[in-house]
This record gives C-alpha cells, sequence and structure tokens, in this order.
C-alpha cells in the first residue's frame, strides 16, 4: 500500500539525514586541531555568539557572550564519544517512531476496511476512556489507545506484533543486532555507558561488540564502559534499513 511504502522512505530519508548530520558533527570535533604559543592569549581565546537575556520586567535584549575554546575542548576530550552516544541514542528512537507509524497505519486500514490484517497481534493493556469515544471520533480514539500501549513495549516486543500482521519474519541476525543496539541504548541512557550482569544476560553473551572510534570492532565485558564510533552508527542505519524494506518490500 501506498502509505507504507511512505512511511518506509521517510524512515530511511530520516535516518540517511540523522546519519549525515553525525557525520558532519564528527568530523568537526574530531578534526579540531588548536595551538597557541601564547598561553595566556589561548586562555582567553573564545567563540562569541549572542543569546536573548530577558529581564524581570519581562523585556528582553541581546546579549554577547563566549565560550572559551580551549575549556570546550578539554570537556570534549574526557568524553570522547558523547557526540556518537547522542546520535546513537537518536537512531534508536528514530526507528521506535517508525515502527509506531506502521502499527498505526495498519490498525487504521483494518478499522477502516481499507484492508483486513486478520493475523494482527493482541495489543496489550490497552486503556481506552470511553467518556472521550463517540461515534465521529471512535476510530481515531482506538488508534490513539492502542499507539499509547504500543509506546510503553519494549526492544523487540515492538516488532512482533507487525511481524505477525504482515506475515514477515524478520532474520534472527537482524534481530540480534536491533537487540544489541537497544541494549546498549539503554545502558548509555541510564548506567553511563558501563556493561550491567542483566545486558550480557539479555543479550545471551559474555561480551559485547562495539565499534570504537577508530573503527576497530571492541570486546566489551561486564562493566566495560562502552565507547561508540561513526562506523557503529553507520552499523546502526544499515541494520535499520535493511529491515526497514524487509517489513515494507518495495514491490508493496
Amino acid at each position: 500500500m501506498a502509505e507504507f511504502n511512505e512511511i518506509r522512505d521517510n524512515f530511511i530519508q530520516e535516518l540517511d539525514n540523522w546519519f549525515k548530520t553525525a557525520n558532519a558533527y564528527i568530523t568537526i570535533t574530531k578534526g579540531v586541531r588548536y595551538e597557541a604559543d601564547d598561553k595566556e592569549k589561548e586562555a582567553d581565546l573564545k567563540v562569541k555568539f549572542l543569546s536573548i537575556k530577558e529581564s524581570g520586567d519581562g523585556s528582553s535584549s541581546a546579549v554577547t557572550e563566549g565560550i572559551n575554546i580551549k575549556q570546550a575542548l578539554e570537556i570534549v576530550s574526557k568524553d570522547k564519544d558523547a557526540i556518537e552516544k547522542l546520535f546513537f541514542s537518536r537512531a534508536i528512537q528514530i526507528w521506535y517512531d517508525f515502527l509506531n507509524r506502521i502499527l498505526e497505519s495498519l490498525v487504521d486500514s483494518h478499522l477502516s476496511g481499507k484492508k483486513s490484517y486478520p493475523k494482527l497481534n493482541k495489543i496489550k493493556q490497552v486503556n481506552i476512556d470511553f467518556k472521550q469515544i463517540n461515534p465521529d471520533n471512535f476510530r481515531e480514539q482506538i488508534i490513539l489507545a492502542i499507539k499509547d500501549s504500543f509506546d510503553f513495549s519494549k526492544g523487540l516486543e515492538k516488532l512482533q506484533p507487525l511481524e505477525k500482521a504482515l506475515e514477515i519474519k524478520i532474520p534472527q541476525n537482524e534481530k540480534y543486532q536491533i537487540k544489541k543496539f537497544i541494549i546498549v541504548r539503554n545502558l548509555i541512557e541510564h548506567n553511563q555507558g558501563q556493561i550491567r550482569e542483566t545486558d550480557l544476560n539479555e543479550m545471551g553473551v559474555n561480551i559485547i561488540k562495539l565499534y570504537d572510534q577508530w573503527g576497530k570492532e571492541q570486546e566489551y565485558k561486564l562493566n566495560d564502559k562502552v565507547e561508540i564510533g561513526l562506523d557503529e552508527l553507520r552499523k546502526v542505519k544499515e541494520v535499520f534499513e535493511k529491515v526497514a524494506n524487509i517489513l515494507i518490500p518495495k514491490s508493496s
């Protein structure tokens, strides 16, 4: 169906744009080399910019501020893959949004009678406020309730009802990679990037492999702090694009 093709194409385009943006930021950050013979001048050198300041009376004015370059570079050097981790986490959210849009379109098509999806799996814990439902907005409210419930599904749970409804099977290798991406995103956001025993148990492994800043695949074990490089972001992009094209084939 045309709407599914559009969802897939928009997702791939958004992912591609996001990767290009990540590549640009990473290149600029890693490419900065600053040298100065005058140490006093170096300490005071700043990049100036305008910011808006509001006063107590409600008025606002433009104020020139500055960032000390030396201090900024020192901060970046302490967390050398901070930008990669930010873009990594965002890529996972883009993936989740993509799955949400597919489900929403599936349910809408099914309820409207455009196309029946008899194998659409049961969506757990759907909360419907019947006070908000009337004949004019019944379908919209049902879709919204299902979407809200789907948002709370974890990891690969989001793929299961879509695979069943679309009668598509995602290869185990791609599922494994997606599971790894999600686990890594979670440990970055909730455990400062340090691998926990629960992460390894969920993966069923003793190590997690990721590409580092230098494009080398590194092995991270329990209590190690993971490092994300541009090649790992590229891998995320490639896996997500491949699975998107499996879920919604070009000929659909």
